[in-house]
């Protein structure tokens, strides 16, 4: 346990042995979903005429609260970071797609019927042109704010 506590401050024992790596991957699959809807339901309220910084008051005080909903500025900054060139993107989805791998490889193990989030993490790690520009302009927000 110093070692461990010296790597960070938040320390949660999960289960037995392998259930932390349990957990990190049901966190990637919660987090990883809600950057792809973020970005998409970002990239509408924009084309409708609906300003993020508007709109992110709501979502924070409503169901759609997220981790984007606190700071607008600090998601599209992430976005811009993300999509920060053709090839960070192509990294990141490798990743993405390497988790959700991992996280279909437990939902079979263990046997849950979870068609929602298997169908979810066949679209998670999308690299195509589309969400990359939809990514890199979401950055180009926070920099227009910034």
């Amino acid at each position: 346990m110093p070692i461990v506590r010296c790597l960070g401050q938040n320390i949660f024992r999960c289960g037995d042995f392998g259930s932390a790596q349990t957990v990190k991957l049901i966190n990637n699959m919660i987090g990883l979903t809600n950057n792809y809807v973020v970005a998409e339901v970002f990239e509408l309220a924009v084309k409708a005429g609906v300003d993020l910084n508007a709109l992110a008051p709501v979502l924070e005080a409503s169901t759609g609260r997220n981790y984007a909903t606190q700071d607008v500025s600090v998601a599209c900054f992430q976005y811009a970071n993300w999509a920060s060139s053709p090839e960070a993107f192509e990294a990141l989805s490798r990743i993405v797609q390497k988790d959700m791998r991992l996280a279909k490889t437990l939902i079979d193990d263990v046997g849950v019927a979870a068609p929602v989030m298997k169908a979810v993490a066949g679209l998670l790690g999308d690299n195509s042109e589309s969400v990359y520009k939809r990514w890199r302009d979401l950055g180009a927000l926070h920099h227009s704010q910034g």
